[in-house]
């Protein structure tokens, strides 16, 4: 190769490197978003449930056309991970946060959520022989206190804080970190987007008879929701099911996965840790969801805690192109949140 050839294809890599966090910090909203569109059609009187359901179907229709293409290519052997990863990672998930989000605030949840990462490493010591170094481990103990300083610190005490819901977020991180583990076995040989559009299609198959397509509140689209946060507007329920359907089931993992192929899932993964951080500063706009001082803290240390015990545990494995776990489907690569 020669020296104006190799120039070329490094100014190349680096344009695609910086295309990659582009679109990964581009993901970071999308995928917060999920949730404030959720809590307005809650609001405005859809079971979470059936949001959570609404929401998988409009990915199945977006995505299914690449699972199609791809048919030939799945082997009889990817149909076990494929169900069990839509029927935890999507179906389980997605209806356990949506519940979590109807009774405490979003900021709260996802926090709790994204402590997923030590279950993941906890899983990795024990069932895989991985050693972190010990500054991981303290980095867990301050993730884990700064989620106790999160939820006692909320305004009004503890006892305004819904133990279901609560109960309910840990539920949503014990299947993120499992969906995490379940990605590893989706099939490889299709390519992303019909991996992640199959686990998409069967959650949608598995929340029928829970949550059937034909039988979704339609008089509710008109009714007016109220934003309490900054903006303080009205807006109807159909607007958070047209965003959700649009920007909120497909789109994000598409970015996402454009994204990860061009920096690698651990960077990816690194950059993914912000998404607590936007969906509390969007939930306070939009939602009026106001955190205490303290509480910010306490979400803070948390976040650079899981932060650090990520970035020990993804150093310490070799970065491969398999499958993403990202917000409830399967990308590129189980580092990813």
């Amino acid at each position: 190769m020669t020296p104006d050839r190799r120039s070329d294809r490094q100014n190349a890599d680096v344009g695609s490197r910086r295309a990659g966090y582009l679109l990964c910090v581009i993901a970071a909203p999308l995928f917060a978003m999920a949730g404030i569109v959720g809590a307005i059609a809650i609001d405005g009187g859809m079971a979470p449930l059936d949001f959570a359901a609404f929401r998988a179907y409009a990915g199945a229709v977006i995505l299914l056309p690449f699972v199609l293409l791809a048919l030939r290519s799945f082997r009889r052997r990817s149909l076990v991970p494929i169900i069990l990863y839509a029927g935890i990672g999507v179906v389980a998930s997605q209806s356990a946060y949506f519940e979590a989000i109807s009774r405490i605030d979003i900021a709260l949840a996802l926090v709790i959520v994204f402590l997923a990462p030590l279950l993941v490493a906890a899983y990795e010591r024990i069932h895989l022989g991985v050693r972190l170094p010990r500054y991981a481990y303290g980095a867990m103990l301050l993730a884990v206190g700064g989620v106790a300083v999160a939820v006692l610190a909320t305004s009004g005490g503890i006892d305004d804080v819904s133990i279901a819901g609560l109960a309910l977020a840990a539920f949503v991180m014990v299947t993120f970190a499992m969906q995490i583990i379940l990605a590893t076995r989706l099939p490889r040989e299709v390519g992303p987007l019909a991996s992640t559009g199959a686990t998409i299609v069967v959650a949608a198959v598995l929340y029928i008879p829970l949550a059937p397509f034909w039988a979704l509140p339609a008089g509710i689209l008109d009714v007016p929701v109220s934003l309490d946060g900054v903006l303080a507007v009205d807006v109807p329920v159909w607007s958070a099911l047209a965003w959700v359907a649009l920007l909120g089931s497909a789109l994000p993992f598409v970015v996402v996965i454009a994204g990860t192929q061009r920096i690698g899932a651990g960077a990816a993964s690194m950059i993914g840790m912000i998404e607590p951080v936007i969906g509390s500063l969007i939930a306070w706009v939009l939602l009026g969801q106001v955190l205490e001082p303290v509480q910010v803290v306490g979400i803070g240390a948390t976040i650079a805690g899981v932060a650090v015990v990520e970035r020990a545990r993804i150093r310490l494995r070799r970065p491969h192109p398999a499958t993403l776990a990202a917000d409830g489907v399967p990308v590129l690569d189980a580092d990813h949140r």
